[in-house]
């Protein structure tokens, strides 16, 4: 028997859990606290098995910027940002 599919969560529900984990609550805590949104989105309430996975790719995410090169690195290494630095360092702020 091949892996179960999944049915795709709702965008509005991943950003909720996304801006949970980066405030740096236990994925316990946030289905917890992700029951009255999922609620109020007309939504179930999400596993907690749904809920670590997105808390750990966010985690992962989070951590891959912060370790992502950035324009002042460069700079502070005595060389001139490249664009792909720049590009990297505005869009990361533009997503949060």
């Amino acid at each position: 028997m091949g892996p179960v599919a999944r049915p795709p969560l709702d965008p509005r529900l991943v950003r909720a859990l996304r801006e949970l984990a980066r405030r740096g609550e236990t994925a316990a805590e946030i289905r917890r606290l992700s029951a009255p949104t999922a609620e109020r989105l007309g939504l179930s309430r999400p596993s907690y098995s749904t809920v670590l996975r997105v808390v750990c790719a966010e985690r992962r995410r989070v951590e891959h910027d912060r370790r992502r090169a950035s324009p002042l690195d460069s700079l502070i290494r005595g060389q001139v940002p490249t664009p792909y630095e720049l590009e990297q360092f505005f869009t990361a702020r533009l997503d949060h």
